[in-house]
């Protein structure tokens, strides 16, 4: 239950971070691919700060 817990706390961030961002569309798309992509490097994240700087750091490495 808290793995699964985590992982809909991740979704929730994801989005509401993304919103707050102006991230949209195949950019999301795309920044979630990262992420994912690399998931043994970066884990999962452990407060919404985290998932924060996870995401600007997938999108700077995405779109250098």
């Amino acid at each position: 239950m808290g793995l699964q817990n985590n992982n809909e706390n991740e979704s929730k961030w994801f989005d509401e971070i993304c919103e707050h961002l102006g991230i949209h569309g195949e950019t999301k798309n795309t920044v979630l691919l990262t992420i994912q992509s690399n998931r043994k490097i970066l884990g999962h994240p452990k407060s919404f700060n985290e998932c924060e700087a996870m995401i600007k750091q997938a999108f700077k490495a995405a779109f250098k």
